[in-house]
């Protein structure tokens, strides 16, 4: 429900945005922001004892479980955070490469014009926002680390088909957009499960830190992903290795996931 809002506040956002600036002067979108601003206090001013009470609840609660697990990261810390920067990369370059894929041609691939390219990606945005609630309410029924293994495969499964799209020359704009749906499901199962991952491996006193650590993965992710990428499509002049080698790292972190040495559990 959370990344469900975030999209569609984004799209409210931009759109109530670029509707003040089409119909009054450019800078009146700030009336946008000034609004949205003072609703939030008042909402939070109407319910500000309620919200005391809970945080003051929370904190008599979790006084003797913060000194008991204290310092005490969970045991397989190290892979989840590898894992959710790579998801994060496979973000970034949905939203990087992908529509570069969509208008260079490949191997043996047509390519296609920029203004049914941005159609495609539109269309991607919608279906990420669609899938959000289901697929979340879905994943809240699993255990917390399926999310994380579940957007693994769909986003290996993804850079497969943008690779073996790069040799067809007719079909291969299909199995792109076959590529996206996975891509769409991947993203929909991961965004709505890392905060909640990050917060189970964290000790109670550390998830002001872990939240800050997953933010970094986010930077760490959006900013090597297109760098490399970029690298690797100006050098090879397209993006078949980059997608066969997301794949294949996707499908190798999935497998050491699956590995019992590294289910999450309770323990730390």
């Amino acid at each position: 429900m959370v990344r469900s809002s975030e999209a569609l506040g984004t799209f409210l956002g931009v759109f109530i945005g670029s509707l003040l600036n089409y119909l009054f002067y450019f800078k009146t979108n700030f009336i946008n922001d000034i609004l949205c601003l003072i609703i939030i206090i008042l909402l939070i001013s109407s319910k500000k004892e309620i919200i005391k009470k809970n945080f003051n609840d929370f904190e008599i609660n979790n006084t003797k479980e913060i000194s008991i697990t204290k310092n005490n990261w969970h045991k397989n810390t190290i892979i989840i955070f590898t894992s959710i920067i790579l998801l994060t990369t496979c973000l970034a370059l949905n939203q990087v490469i992908l529509p570069l894929d969509f208008v260079k041609r490949g191997i043996f691939k047509d390519s296609l014009s920029e203004t049914i390219t941005s159609y495609i990606i539109s269309a991607q945005l919608i279906l990420l926002f669609i899938l959000q609630w289901p697929i979340g309410n879905w994943l809240s029924t699993k255990e917390r680390f399926f999310g994380i293994k579940f957007s693994l495969i769909n986003f290996g499964i993804s850079a497969f088909l943008l690779f073996i799209s790069n040799y067809f020359q007719t079909i291969g704009i299909y199995i792109m957009l076959i590529a996206i749906i996975f891509s769409s499901i991947g993203a929909s199962s991961f965004l709505p499960t890392s905060s909640d991952i990050v917060f189970k491996i964290a000790p109670i006193n550390k998830k002001g830190l872990a939240t800050a650590l997953l933010s970094q993965c986010f930077a760490l992710g959006y900013l090597l992903g297109p760098l490399f990428a970029g690298r690797i499509l100006d050098y090879y002049g397209d993006t078949t290795i980059l997608w066969i080698l997301i794949s294949i790292i996707c499908f190798s972190l999935t497998i050491s996931l699956l590995n019992k040495k590294y289910k999450l559990s309770n323990s730390s």
